[in-house]
């Protein structure tokens, strides 16, 4: 059995009762109860501060959504079902999405507002876009020239900043309906199926919604298929697809960081 004046028990009896206010606090303190509930309802401010302050930092669309008031009380309520497991606080809101998803620990919201996962999961991968691993971005005439008539048997890697996401609700038109000096209206119909790629370019991170087919080309790509394969995919859905067009706004957007032919694992 554990000693109960061990600094890790004290730590722990320490986090509980920040946590959970009706925790007995005379283990800990000489004081009075009412003085140490005083005492500790400061320390439980600056938390309940730094883990609104946090997830308003990587939710900022969730924040204008909801109010400052119900964020703060989403903040708490999640700070206590997910304590943070790193030093990190970047680190903090990654299970935010799954949290406002359960119908029980996500304080009833997805009953009123069922696409508020679904945009926070969106802000999740925009925030992680944002401190993903710096790469150079490949040029679509800098790939035809190294492969050559080999174009249709080359595979790309996509930018570690790449995030392909699909959703029931149209997250990318809110999100981009909230960014500064947007021109972007809010979607009257919020229940459509949305396609969409996340991606940063020159630490600017861009959320572009996609069709399908443009979808299913890049989806393969980023599975290791050829690039002949990937629009083999793309044409079978949209029989118009316009090849020419979306492979030079693919790389437009940098989003291939890596090339290779599918015969040999030579690096072009």
């Amino acid at each position: 059995m554990a000693d109960p004046r061990s600094l890790s028990a004290i730590q722990q009896q320490f986090a509980d009762a920040l946590l959970f206010p009706d925790q007995s606090t005379s283990p800990l303190f000489k004081s009075s109860p009412e003085q140490a509930q005083e005492r500790l309802g400061i320390y439980r401010g600056n938390v309940s501060a730094i883990w609104t302050q946090a997830l308003q930092n990587t939710y900022p669309v969730l924040y204008q959504l909801v109010g400052a008031e119900f964020f703060e009380q989403m903040a708490k309520a999640y700070g206590r079902a997910h304590p943070s497991t790193s030093g990190d606080l970047n680190e903090f809101g990654s299970q935010l999405a799954i949290f406002l998803a359960d119908p029980i620990t996500g304080i009833g919201i997805i009953n009123d507002y069922p696409y508020f996962p679904d945009v926070a999961n969106l802000e999740w991968h925009v925030h992680t876009a944002y401190y993903a691993a710096n790469t150079a971005p490949l040029g679509l005439a800098e790939v035809i020239e190294k492969t050559g008539e080999h174009f249709g048997q080359t595979r790309l890697r996509l930018n570690p900043a790449c995030r392909l996401i699909t959703s029931e609700w149209a997250c990318a038109t809110i999100w981009q309906a909230h960014q500064p000096n947007t021109d972007v209206a809010y979607p009257e119909q919020l229940e459509v199926k949305n396609y969409y790629l996340v991606n940063r370019q020159h630490w600017s991170v861009e959320v572009h919604a996609l069709g399908i087919a443009s979808y299913l080309g890049l989806l393969a790509l980023s599975q290791g298929e050829s690039i002949g394969s990937a629009l083999e995919q793309a044409m079978e859905h949209d029989p118009d697809f316009q090849i020419a067009d979306q492979l030079q706004q693919w790389f437009n957007w940098g989003i291939f960081v890596e090339s290779k032919l599918s015969s040999s694992d030579e690096r072009m």
